[in-house]
């Protein structure tokens, strides 16, 4: 067998990854982590999975505690992800002001609420 330039016989592990992972591994990390990390959280602040997304993308290059001054403004303009995906960049962002490089982290944003163009699905239609 030959050696690998990871000084072993074994592939690289990138050479290994299947996708999507088998869902026993997945489970097993996730256990793992959990009892580890029993009180682990996001200090991003979010009351359902969409908003967590939301706050995510705008989290990007600043801290989270910006992005929590910020979000329950955008969040209480934009209240669904309907509302979100109807919404215009211009409208919300007084909402953001001040947030670094604002208007594309909100277009970000906005963009997300908005369905896939091959899905049918209407923005109030998705499963947030």
């Amino acid at each position: 067998m030959a050696r690998s330039k990871h000084g072993s016989g074994a592939a690289p592990r990138s050479a290994r990854t299947v996708w999507p992972p088998e869902r026993k591994r997945v489970a097993a990390i996730l256990r793992g982590l959990d009892r580890l990390y029993p009180e682990a959280d996001c200090e991003l602040h979010r009351d359902n999975p969409f908003q967590l997304l939301c706050a995510t993308i705008l989290s990007a290059q600043c801290t989270d505690e910006r992005v929590n001054q910020v979000t329950p403004l955008l969040f209480a303009q934009f209240p669904t992800p309907a509302a979100m995906a109807m919404a215009a960049v211009r409208g919300s962002s007084t909402t953001s002001r001040g947030h670094a490089a604002r208007t594309r982290r909100v277009s970000s944003a906005l963009r997300t609420a908005r369905p896939p163009r091959s899905s049918a699905a209407k923005p109030n239609q998705l499963s947030w």
